[in-house]
């Protein structure tokens, strides 16, 4: 599991919400599939089953209802989960789960709820959110990291 940092605490805290209004004009973008992402962006396994069917449910229901376009996919808040939401992303009808796990493709044995995601970063630069869209950013980074370990 992926443990929340404060340079991701931080990074998130300078973001803005999109509106509403931002929402159903991006919707209409054919290239464009919105997903859902919970109601408040709790850490999911610190949630108990009736939180976790509200915010699944709930962040479904008003993703729908704001496009007209059904919500079949939902990426997990900081990439955690532990294996209760299954049942609840069935229960709604959610096709697709995105979870921070690994750097790496999707292929066609992964499984359909636990399928990598790779993040933007709003402040990283083009070629540092390609190479991490393509898996080669943490082992090269950690090549460097240990390399400047053995020299300190």
């Amino acid at each position: 599991m992926k443990l929340i940092t404060q340079a991701d605490q931080q990074r998130a805290s300078r973001r803005k919400a999109m509106t509403i209004e931002d929402v159903r004009r991006i919707s209409v973008i054919p290239q464009v599939t919105i997903g859902s992402h919970t109601i408040t962006h709790p850490v999911l396994p610190n949630c108990t089953d009736s939180q976790i069917d509200y915010e699944l449910g709930e962040s479904k229901r008003k993703l729908e209802d704001w496009t007209g376009k059904s919500i079949r996919t939902f990426a997990y808040p900081f990439g955690r989960f532990d294996g209760r939401e299954r049942q609840f992303l069935k229960k709604y009808g959610y096709e697709l789960a995105f979870s921070k796990t690994e750097d790496k493709f999707i292929s066609l044995n992964d499984d359909s709820y636990l399928l990598p995601r790779t993040d933007v970063m709003d402040d990283g630069s083009c070629i540092e959110n390609l190479c991490h869209a393509l898996g080669v950013w943490e082992p090269i980074t950690n090549k460097v990291k240990r390399i400047l370990k053995l020299r300190g």
